[in-house]
Parts: C-alpha cells; structure tokens; sequence
C-alpha cells in the first residue's frame, strides 16, 4: 500500500475510534454584556471578598445568541467599592447555558469555566460539558478561550474548537 492511502486509512479508522464525525471546527466569536446582574452578592471572608454575580451576555460569530452566566469571584482583597472587579488579583469560577446557533445547527448547551485577572487582564478557558447539548447541538463537545483587558468597552474574543461525538453513550 501507497503512504497516502495508509494516512487516510489511518485517519479515517481514528475518526471512527474517537466518534468524531470530523476533526474539530474552530469556533470564532465575541461577547459582550447584554444587560445589568440579574443576581449579585459579596461576602467578605479573612480579608477577601467572595462574589456571587449572574449575567446576561450576547454572542457573536458563528457562534451566535444569548448565555446566561453564574460568576464565583474570589477577589484578593476587601469588599469595597474602591476599584471594583479587576483591581485585585482575582480567581473566577462560572458556569452558566448558551442558548443560539453554532455554524447553523441550533440548541443550547451548558459550560463551565476557570479565569484569573492580574493587572486587569482576564484570561480564561471555557468547556462545553459533555452531554449537556440540546437540539441540534446535541453531543457537542468543545474547549474555548479567552482575553480581554477589564473596562474596555471593546467586545471581547472568544475562540476555540468543538465537534459532535457520534459515539454511543454507555
């Protein structure tokens, strides 16, 4: 057999192994905040300020439509007015449900996610939870990340990767 033939073989029969129906397609988008908290709460805890904030955002790119966020933010200093989120070194856990379109299929599906701030830039990865797809997102799996600088009124970047697991699920 040719090497040609052998690659494609070899990569068909991994595709089939890892229940891809392709190999991953980028996903290429920007949020930015669709409205006020719709829940928010701090507590102050040895000199550190826990947050509790939920938010509306919208989601453009092919990644499109609405998500809805559940912010854990440990900020490392005092619950205070004086600099607000961002002015501390801070760790954020969230997760939250995309309700839209990717690429033209459309659904929902849950995510969680893990950031940290210093000096005012966010950085962040992003997973879709496994199982979590609805309509036609249904058996969506995928990883995104992202960067932005706090306060900037610019929308922010979001890219990544996902593809649909077409293996059964014990």
């Amino acid at each position: 057999m040719n090497k040609p033939f052998l690659l494609i073989l070899m990569a068909t029969v991994l595709t089939v192994l890892t229940g891809c129906q392709a190999g991953p397609k980028p996903i290429q988008a920007e949020y930015n905040l669709a409205g006020p908290p719709i829940e928010e709460s701090a507590t102050e805890v040895d000199g550190e300020c826990l947050l509790h904030l939920v938010f509306p955002w919208e989601i453009e790119g092919n990644l499109s439509g609405t998500a809805i966020t559940d912010y854990k933010i440990l900020l490392h200093g005092p619950c205070s007015d004086e600099g607000g989120i961002g002015a501390f070194d801070e760790t954020w856990v969230y997760s939250g449900t995309f309700d839209g379109e990717l690429d033209g299929r459309s659904g929902t599906f849950d995510y969680y996610a893990f950031a940290e701030i210093n000096d005012r830039l966010l950085t962040g990865q992003m997973a879709i939870v496994p199982g979590s797809g609805g309509g036609e997102l249904a058996n969506i799996v995928g990883v995104l990340s992202f960067e932005e600088v706090v306060g900037g009124d610019e929308p922010t970047p979001l890219s990544g990767y996902y593809y649909f697991n077409t293996s059964p699920t014990p």
